[in-house]
């Protein structure tokens, strides 16, 4: 009887010390789990700044050249003896130019990161 008593609390001990690891096992893979979880949604982020960074880049490309286009012919066409004067005199298109632009950037935000914005609202 001795010696299966023995053999009993020895497989007891075996059987504890397994579980302790399994335990640490099923810990690590959690905090692992919670990592990739994390390093997923940077990866989110970062894409979606980088998307908005390029239109936003885009944008001010497309504002510079609207706002030179606009001084030009301002220069050109416009009523006055110097630039100035023509300028001021046609302000109306250099807002109507800051407007758009503006209106456009939103559109672009609102539009093509929808998804994108409600999955890192999701994530937080």
């Amino acid at each position: 009887m001795e010696g299966k008593s023995e053999v009993i609390e020895a497989l007891k001990e075996q059987l504890k010390r397994k579980s302790e690891e399994a335990s640490d096992l099923v810990s690590t893979v959690k905090e692992k789990d919670e990592r990739i979880q994390d390093l997923e949604n940077m990866q989110i982020r970062r894409r979606v700044n980088r998307v908005k960074l390029l239109w936003s880049i885009i944008l001010i490309i497309i504002f510079i050249l609207l706002e030179g286009t606009a001084l030009y012919l301002s220069n050109k066409y416009g009523s006055g003896n110097n630039l100035f004067q023509k300028i001021t005199s046609s302000w109306v298109i250099f807002c109507f130019i800051q407007g758009l632009i503006f209106l456009i950037w939103r559109w672009i935000i609102r539009k093509l990161y929808k998804k994108n914005i409600e999955k890192i609202k999701t994530l937080e």
